[in-house]
């Protein structure tokens, strides 16, 4: 008997145990799920800085009142909005209500800029700039190295009688592109691109008239081409396609500047 009843004295102590262990785990899981509760409720009522959206600022023709931008910028505030990127724009030829502003980054550009950036510190605001009048990156500044560019071609059938010098024409570069848009491009006083890269010379042999698809019999004759001249010294062995291919500016500009902002 003493046997036993020790036996459930022990039983006993340790159910107790287990039940206070019991209770304080779940007590401290109940604890946790009020809080995690409290802080979701607390942060969809007044959403942190990270939770809540940031917008695009237009500048529509780069046409901005600094009095306006800092009214503007308290109202986004107002709305909860957390921070904004700047983004110049033009308008339609056809449009006059929106008369066009300074050219984007002038000095005038950069005040109202400044005075955003400014403001947007005041409401501890993230702000964002878009590094161009409208897209893509570019603008009057940029000279035709850095402008962008394509890749353009000419060709002429040689033979055995081509014993001499070869002279290659200039690649062809049209007055519009492949969509039929008239390219913008600056010009030497020679007629010919202000920006201009020789490429690659390469021969492809004409099997039964017609130029080989089998690039292991491409040769490339780069070495033996004088850009100066504009000859190449080799002589052929039967007949075959001469590839000059060049790469000079595409004459792209940007999509839709501002009036005074337009450029390569």
């Amino acid at each position: 008997m003493p046997f036993l009843k020790i036996a459930m004295m022990k039983a006993a102590a340790t159910f107790l145990r287990s039940g206070l262990l019991f209770a304080l785990f779940f007590g401290a899981v109940g604890a946790q799920e009020s809080a995690t509760y409290d802080y979701l409720r607390a942060g969809f009522t007044t959403p942190p800085p990270g939770a809540r959206p940031k917008v695009y600022y237009w500048w529509l023709n780069g046409n901005v009142d600094q009095a306006r931008i800092k009214e503007e910028i308290a109202a986004m505030d107002r709305a909860g909005i957390s921070g904004f990127d700047i983004f110049e724009i033009g308008v339609r030829s056809t449009d006059t209500m929106v008369p066009a502003g300074p050219a984007f980054l002038s000095p005038e550009s950069l005040q109202s800029i400044k005075v955003a950036v400014d403001e947007a510190q005041k409401y501890d605001m993230e702000v964002g700039l878009n590094m161009a009048s409208s897209w893509n990156a570019g603008g009057a500044w940029i000279t035709p190295e850095n402008s962008a560019k394509s890749l353009y071609f000419s060709q002429r059938q040689v033979g055995p009688g081509d014993t001499g010098p070869i002279k290659l024409p200039f690649p062809e570069i049209s007055e519009k592109n492949a969509a039929g848009k008239k390219r913008f491009l600056v010009y030497q006083s020679n007629g010919r691109p202000a920006f201009y890269q020789e490429v690659a010379i390469v021969g492809v042999p004409l099997r039964q008239g017609h130029p080989s698809r089998d690039p292991r019999e491409f040769l490339d004759l780069s070495s033996r081409f004088d850009a100066q001249t504009e000859e190449l010294n080799w002589v052929p062995t039967g007949d075959w396609i001469i590839y000059r291919y060049g790469c000079a500016n595409s004459g792209e500009r940007l999509k839709q500047p501002s009036a005074h902002s337009v450029g390569p």
